[in-house]
């Protein structure tokens, strides 16, 4: 039984990958518009996925929807979202509001009811489920001839539309937020991934690294506002800010006592890390002949210091 391999392990957490949201492109767009302009396709299923691509509403909020819920005085439509409980009220577009002008009054049928979508047969009930718009949005997408391949469908696919579309056009995170309904901007910090022109600023260039003088590596900054990008070395920001405050000049720092520095942060254990340090591990891991290689040296316990004093 090997207890040290267990209690190495045992500290170790598997990290979050967050990949880049698939969205929608130019033509595939053109497309799901064209199809909703047809007569093919139900003035009900039209008004639902014109305004799940410009509010991003999820499926559960927009089968809630109420008649009164849409101001046509000052061309705004509200709900409360049942996820997280937030009033959102965003404005009603031409195209959105003619949409669902022609669906109630050339097709909606007079339900018993004040809910907006319904269904088109009897029994004219509200739509039920999730279901209800997840085979409208994947219909329409068949008929566009639009790949669902890797891809989110129903709903939720438009939400991710809408937001990467608001991204692009440069509306601030704090406006996405509000009309995406997020409690907290930071969730909505993902669709900042859909924005390749603008990512493509935040590349570092590692020039002259091949033998032919091409360009090998991209460097990109996380968003300092994203704590899922940084992860574990949040702790390491910290510590570091232990020894060199806010506001401290790095002008006077050399790689020996940038060295000396991380020595005494990696050889402090962590509790995350099953009260090991990440030198411990490392060297586990690699072994102490790669460490030392490294330059890494581990520092006894009674002898870290993680105060400004250490580099002085």
């Amino acid at each position: 039984k090997r207890d040290d391999l267990l209690m190495a392990l045992s500290g170790i957490h598997a990290p979050r990958h967050h990949r880049i949201i698939p969205v929608l492109e130019t033509d595939e767009q053109e497309r799901i518009k064209s199809v909703s302009e047809d007569n093919a396709t139900p003035l009900r299923d039209v008004a639902m996925i014109l305004l799940g691509l410009s509010t991003g509403i999820r499926a559960c909020d927009i089968i809630r929807l109420r008649l009164t819920d849409i101001d046509w005085r000052n061309d705004t439509i509200s709900w409360r979202q049942s996820k997280t409980g937030n009033l959102v009220c965003v404005p009603l577009t031409p195209a959105v509001g003619n949409a669902i002008a022609r669906y109630l009054t050339t097709q909606r049928p007079c339900a018993p009811n004040d809910y907006l979508f319904v269904r088109l047969i009897a029994p004219f009930d509200p739509l039920s489920c999730h279901s209800s718009c997840y085979m409208m949005v994947k219909r329409i997408l068949k008929r566009a001839c639009v790949s669902t391949d890797g891809r989110i469908l129903g709903m939720h696919m438009l939400r991710h539309n809408a937001a990467s579309t608001m991204v692009r056009n440069e509306v601030p995170v704090e406006t996405i937020a509000a009309i995406l309904g997020h409690s907290d901007p930071d969730t909505t910090g993902i669709y900042i991934t859909t924005d390749e022109r603008r990512l493509r600023d935040c590349v570092l260039p590692f020039g002259d690294i091949s033998k032919e003088g091409n360009r090998r590596t991209y460097v990109f900054y996380c968003d300092p506002q994203r704590s899922d990008q940084k992860g574990s070395i949040e702790v390491t920001h910290e510590f570091i800010r232990r020894i060199l405050p806010k506001g401290t000049s790095f002008a006077a720092l050399t790689q020996d006592k940038v060295q000396l520095m991380m020595n005494h942060i990696n050889s402090y254990t962590r509790k995350k890390l099953n009260n090991r340090s990440a030198h411990q591990l490392f060297s586990f891991f690699y072994g102490e002949e790669v460490a030392s290689a490294l330059t890494m040296q581990a520092i006894p316990a009674n002898e870290i210091i993680l105060k400004p004093e250490l580099l002085k």
